[in-house]
């Protein structure tokens, strides 16, 4: 805290020496009909498009344009601010260092607030207490004493504005640990509370638990209870089964001696049917015998019947059959005869039309031989003129 009301004091003095300075310093016409330059730090500019290319923000001919612009704005602002020297150069105008010093002001303030010695706050206070306390330029005395006057009001009002700020924070630092206290207060006040409903809540599971524990036992005495009455109940229905069953093994010996003699006066009644049906079987089997091999015999006598009507129906249908096959014979030979006369009639249709080319090529001939002979009389009749000519 002190070292940033120490370097918030340094900073005012030098900007009011600043100002002084200035004051006194009267422009030069020469410097001021030069033109102003502006800088451009191209590293950071360059830094910022190179990162937005890589990004994919923005490709490498939208940043060759982008390159482009900046220097083409950078010439036209070049060549304006020499064009306003160029109309500013016949008289120099008191206004060009009041018009440089709030941007000697912004920029120490923005280097103080930039290394953090200062805030915003801190700042837009200084500029406003710098520009309450100077008075307009054109009603200010030029003199020593009166700057150094302005110099110590400016001082103590900054001390008292500081001592209000220190204030205000200690006051607000003061709240903070006062809410703080509170809120440790209040933190402790609900872990308080939530121990004594947990140990509620606990008090109330053993609650629970000892009451299910005697609802358990109670159960399972009533359960115990329960089970040697059942015991007691199937000891006593064993015992009556064991009787019935004791009563019904001797029926059913009673019944199995009388089923078995039962059986044996059936097994004897069974083996005389037996007998009586084997000897009707036996008689029946030598009648089905003698009527099977009737049935044989009569069944052999019709499979030769149908052999030899098969054998006929055989010797019939390839007789038949050798008739087609010679009558199919007989017609393709007459197929092939009548082709070959149909080929005998075209080919004497051919030798016709050929004999009536040869004797046509033969008229033709013996006209062209006229024609040679005609004109070799006539070449021979003018070759003897023209032998009588010379």
């Amino acid at each position: 805290m002190n070292k940033r009301l120490t370097t918030l004091a340094l900073s005012t003095l030098l900007v009011l020496s600043l100002f002084a300075q200035e004051r006194d310093r009267r422009p030069d016409p020469k410097k001021a009909a030069q033109p102003k330059i502006e800088k451009v730090n191209w590293d950071q500019v360059k830094e910022r498009i190179e990162g937005a290319v890589k990004r994919g923000d923005m490709t490498r001919k939208e940043a060759d344009q982008k390159y482009t612009e900046l220097k083409k704005s950078l010439e036209a602002k070049s060549q304006g601010n020499r064009n306003q020297s160029d109309r500013a150069r016949p008289g120099s105008s008191p206004q060009i260092s009041r018009q440089r010093r709030p941007d000697a002001l912004g920029r120490l303030v923005g280097e103080l607030v930039a290394q953090g010695e200062i805030n915003r706050d801190d700042a837009r206070r200084i500029i406003e207490a710098a520009n309450a306390s100077r008075p307009p330029m054109q009603n200010r005395p030029n003199t020593h004493g009166q700057i150094s006057g302005e110099l110590r009001d400016i001082l103590d009002q900054a001390r008292n504005e500081l001592a209000e700020l220190q204030e205000a924070r200690e006051e607000m630092h003061r709240e903070h640990e006062e809410w703080e206290h509170h809120r440790d207060e209040h933190a402790q006040h609900e872990e308080r509370d939530h121990h004594r409903n947990e140990h509620a809540e606990h008090e109330e599971r053993d609650h629970h638990r000892d009451e299910h524990a005697q609802h358990e036992e109670r159960e399972h005495h009533r359960n115990e209870h329960a089970e040697h009455e059942e015991r007691d109940r199937h000891r006593d229905e064993h015992a009556q089964h064991e009787e019935r069953d004791h009563h019904r093994d001797e029926h059913a010996q009673h019944e199995e001696r009388e089923h078995h003699r039962n059986e044996h006066a059936e097994h004897e009644e069974r083996d005389h049917h037996r007998d009586e049906h084997a000897q009707h079987e036996e008689r029946e089997h030598d009648r089905n015998e003698h009527a099977e091999h009737e049935e044989r015999d009569h069944h052999r006598d019709e499979h030769a019947q149908h052999e030899e009507r098969e054998h006929h129906r055989n010797e019939r249908a390839e007789r038949e059959n050798a008739e087609r096959r010679e009558q199919a014979e007989i017609m393709r030979k007459l197929a092939a005869e009548e082709k070959d006369e149909r080929l005998i009639e075209t080919k004497k249709r051919q030798l016709e039309r050929y004999e009536l080319e040869l004797k046509k090529r033969a008229e033709n001939l013996d006209e062209k031989r006229r024609q040679f002979e005609k004109e070799k009389r006539e070449n021979e009749k003018e070759k003897k003129e023209f032998e009588k000519e010379r």
